[in-house]
């Protein structure tokens, strides 16, 4: 599972890093500002973002509201990082429907258990739908096959002349039977 960590601070992106090794299933990707998060979202497809909010270029909280209105990205789950919490930035939030908001500088050992709680669902959906993907590539797989040995057979029947179709088959009479 992809994780995309959008942070100017190298020491918060090490951080958040070092925390999400811990979990087997992600793969963290990295972005200094939202300008360059947003060029890595179609490459990345992240399972989840991690953004701080004050940050050149595109701050937090510009590069939410242009994710939030983007059909293919607006759903993505998003864990703020911020050491800001001031009252109108959090109202702001939850108008970008963000998942959680994680305040700097981090606690390890908190931050650890939050995360945990956080990331059980998404890691397991992101499993089911793992599942679902390799049913389907089966699936489709087994039609591909399907599909050509039907055809194979269709093929086989024309070269054997004809159109293909079995001729109907003769009625059978039966003989009088003879009783003396």
């Amino acid at each position: 599972m992809n994780v995309l960590i959008i942070d100017d601070e190298p020491v918060s992106r090490r951080i958040l890093k070092r925390l999400l090794s811990r979990f087997s299933d992600l793969a963290t990707h990295e972005a200094e500002d939202g300008e360059e998060a947003w060029t890595l979202l179609g490459d990345v497809a992240p399972a989840l973002i991690f953004c701080d909010l004050s940050m050149p270029r595109m701050d937090g909280v510009a590069f939410l509201t242009k994710l939030r209105s983007n059909q293919a990205f607006g759903e993505m789950p998003v864990i703020v990082t911020s050491a800001g919490k001031d009252r109108d930035t959090l109202l702001q939030l939850k108008d970008l429907r963000i998942l959680d908001y994680l305040l700097k500088p981090f606690e390890l050992a908190p931050t650890f258990a939050r995360l945990e709680r956080l990331l059980a669902p998404i890691i397991a959906e992101d499993r089911m739908a793992a599942k679902a993907r390799a049913a389907s590539a089966r699936a489709a797989q087994a039609a591909a096959e399907a599909v050509a040995k039907t055809e194979a057979a269709a093929r086989a029947v024309g070269a054997g002349g004809g159109d293909g179709a079995a001729a109907p088959a003769e009625p059978q009479r039966e003989e009088p039977s003879s009783s003396s």
